[in-house]
């Protein structure tokens, strides 16, 4: 009887013989991915089993969580910068009254993460 290799690759993908069985060699990166990042992970795993199972055996999904999380902080900057500018919460409204901006910023990120997670992690 012909003696198997340890290790095979196949598809882009190295495989380990144990116990008589091929396994893949998976491993996650040690790649931090944020927020949404994670949000999308939970989305894909419960919404879209195949597409997750996809880009985790093929070595995609941590690049693609991790860029997708740097687009919606890039987002959320921009609408931030963007809501404040078209409600007129500037700086000289900090000024005159405070409390009125506070409001106001206060507000503005919890619609932001709204437009986020419909834009980009729920879609």
């Amino acid at each position: 009887m012909r003696e198997l290799p340890q290790t095979i690759c196949e598809h882009g993908i190295e495989y380990v013989l144990a116990d008589g069985y091929y396994l893949p060699q998976l491993s996650v990166p040690q790649t931090r991915i944020g927020h949404y990042g994670r949000l999308h992970r939970e989305y894909l795993k419960a919404q879209r089993p195949v597409l997750y199972q996809t880009l985790f055996q093929s070595g995609r999904l941590w690049p693609y969580l991790e860029a997708l999380d740097q687009q919606a902080h890039q987002r959320q900057r921009l609408l931030i910068e963007k809501y404040a500018e078209q409600e007129c919460v500037t700086e000289r409204l900090k000024a005159e009254d405070p409390m009125a901006w506070v409001g106001a910023m206060e507000n503005i990120p919890s619609r932001v993460e709204e437009v986020i997670l419909q834009e980009l992690i729920y879609q």
